[in-house]
């Protein structure tokens, strides 16, 4: 979701913070530094397709600040990255919020530079493109992978830089969150109406869905707050 020394910082992965950071049962985002763009795959139509009408679906979302900083790039593995502009946010929850962790201290973050993020989860399909291997329960080409821990992702990261020559990353926390807030200062990034939750996550079954078929956020990004 950046320009530093002509580099790109890109971030790709999956969507539920908290539940990403305790469990990483979700493959999640990942930061990519690149001097040219990822190289594409060779599609099928049908693939071709897919990916054209989930380019559609974020350009309608894109902030004008987000298109002046040009994307969304897709990558050798059908991976579609967003551009997030710098900026700035409060991380954390007010002691008012309901649900807030008693940990949580909110406090300024600064984004002082533009970055490039997945727009959905890493599927099960691109993760085994890149490690040959998904241990995902609940199985699906276009679902989330999941039964990942922490060592998979930092290795998913090693591999797809080797393959595409470029660095990937996990990202921080403050960048994640920044992302998924999209803007936004309220419990959700859609606003604190909870009752609307179900047109952006999954959140209410026991299996994963395919990525990308509920609302982005503002910023073009899929199943922020949750996809289970």
């Amino acid at each position: 979701m950046r320009k530093r020394n002509a580099k790109k910082w890109v971030i790709i992965g999956c969507r539920s913070c908290r539940f990403f950071l305790l469990a990483l049962i979700c493959l999640a985002a990942v930061i990519l530094t690149i001097t040219t763009p990822p190289a594409q795959a060779a599609d099928t139509d049908a693939t071709v397709a897919a990916l054209e009408k989930l380019e559609a679906k974020i350009k309608n979302h894109m902030t004008a600040e987000q298109i002046e900083l040009g994307g969304p790039i897709v990558n050798s593995v059908d991976m579609v990255l967003v551009p997030i502009p710098a900026g700035e946010f409060l991380m954390g929850s007010p002691e008012t919020e309901e649900g807030r962790w008693d940990r949580e201290t909110q406090h300024k973050v600064q984004i002082t530079k533009p970055f490039y993020l997945s727009a959905t989860e890493v599927t099960q399909a691109q993760y085994q493109q890149v490690m040959g291997n998904n241990r995902s329960s609940s199985k699906g080409a276009t679902k989330p992978v999941e039964r990942v821990n922490w060592n998979d992702a930092i290795e998913f990261c090693r591999k797809l830089s080797k393959k595409e020559g470029v660095e990937y990353r996990l990202p921080t926390e403050a960048e994640w969150e920044y992302a998924c807030r999209a803007g936004s200062a309220a419990a959700y990034s859609f606003g604190n109406d909870v009752s609307e939750l179900g047109k952006y996550a999954w959140h209410s079954s026991n299996s994963t869905h395919p990525v990308g078929e509920l609302k982005p956020n503002a910023w073009g990004l899929f199943d922020m707050h949750g996809n289970i």
